[in-house]
């Protein structure tokens, strides 16, 4: 299984076009990226699926979608954060866009939907999954 990495935000990135074959690469790249500016990443699996991730200073969040566009699209959350009120932003293209709290996890939660992602192009069940 291997995946492409897309910088959302940061225009010449040397990662964009990357292809990452294992979970563990992906992740070092990914715990370097979580240093910047809370920003949008983007994962395109050769499984005709992608994960948009948000990746901030301990916290992120990940989206699950078929890599045509089309629905259903899929948000990470954990149980406990379910009726967390407020939002976190993160930068893409330019612009700062809002998410709700309720679907900001971990870091570390993240970097285990990332390393299940670039294994097999699936969704992981260390979280849970809402369509949105």
């Amino acid at each position: 299984m291997s995946v492409i990495f897309f910088d959302l935000y940061f225009e010449g990135n040397p990662l964009t076009s990357k292809i990452f074959g294992d979970g563990d690469e992906a992740i070092a790249a990914l715990q370097s990226e979580a240093k910047k500016a809370p920003h949008f990443v983007e994962l395109r699996s050769n499984k005709d699926t992608k994960l948009l991730i948000g990746l901030g200073s301990g916290k992120g969040c990940a989206q699950f979608s078929s890599l045509s566009g089309d629905p259903p699209y899929l948000m990470a959350c954990l149980p406990e954060q379910r009726n967390m009120s407020g939002s976190e932003w993160f930068y893409i293209s330019g612009e700062l866009s809002e998410v709700p709290c309720r679907y900001c996890v971990p870091l570390s939660t993240v970097l285990e939907v990332v390393r299940y992602f670039v294994d097999t192009g699936g969704q992981s069940g260390a979280v849970e999954w809402d369509e949105i």
